[in-house]
C-alpha cells in the first residue's frame, strides 16, 4: 500500500527577491552617507560625472525604494496571517507570530541603529508588526479606539517635536547632512 505524503509548503520566491532589490537600492542610497558624504551636497562645483551620479542617485535611489519595501512588507504580513489560518491557526497564536517576529525586528533596529546607523527603519518596521500584531482580528471597536489614541498621541507628540526642532537648532542632527541643507 502506498502513502501520499503531502507536498512539502512551497515559498514563494518573488516576494523575497523583491524585497531583497528594494534593501539593495536603501543600503545603495546610504552608501553615500556612509562614505562621508551627505544628503543634498551641493555637487554644483563638482565634475559632470558627480552631477550626473547626484542626479541619477535623486531620480532612482533617495526614498524611493522606501514606500515599496514598505507594501512588500505590509503583504509579507499579510501573506503570514493569511498561511498561518489557512493551517487552522487560532487568532491568538497568529497575533503571537506577528508579535514575536516584530519583538526580533525591533530589537535587531534597535542594535542596528546603536551600532551602525541612527537613520535604521527596522526598528520602525518592528514597532508596525508590535502594533499590528496587537490589533489584528480585534473588534472593529477596538480598533477604532485604538486608532483614535494614536490619533490623540500624535495631536501632542508631532507639535512637541515640531517645536524641538525648531528651537534646537542645528546641533540637534543625528546624521549631519540629513535636515539641513547648510551642511
Amino acid at each position: 500500500m502506498t502513502v501520499a505524503h503531502p507536498a512539502p509548503p512551497t515559498r514563494r520566491l518573488a516576494p523575497d527577491l523583491a524585497r531583497g532589490a528594494m534593501l539593495l537600492l536603501i543600503a545603495m542610497a546610504y552608501a553615500g552617507v556612509h562614505a562621508g558624504s551627505a544628503f543634498g551636497t551641493d555637487v554644483a562645483g563638482d565634475p559632470l560625472r558627480d552631477r550626473i551620479a547626484a542626479v541619477l542617485t535623486t531620480l532612482f535611489l533617495d526614498n524611493r525604494a522606501f514606500p515599496m519595501f514598505a507594501i512588500l512588507f505590509g503583504g509579507g504580513l499579510a501573506w503570514t496571517v493569511a498561511r498561518q489560518r489557512a493551517r487552522g491557526t487560532d487568532d491568538v497564536s497568529v497575533r503571537r507570530v506577528l508579535r514575536r517576529r516584530g519583538g526580533w525586528l525591533l530589537l535587531f533596529g534597535a542594535v542596528h541603529a546603536f551600532l551602525v546607523f541612527p537613520g535604521e527603519i527596522l526598528a520602525s518596521y518592528g514597532l508596525a508588526t508590535l502594533l499590528t500584531g496587537w490589533l489584528l482580528l480585534r473588534p472593529t471597536r477596538s480598533i477604532a479606539r485604538a486608532a483614535g489614541w494614536f490619533v490623540a498621541l500624535s495631536l501632542v507628540t508631532v507639535p512637541i517635536f515640531m517645536i524641538g526642532l525648531r528651537l534646537g537648532g542645528s546641533e540637534m542632527q543625528a546624521v549631519p547632512g540629513y535636515a539641513s541643507p547648510e551642511d
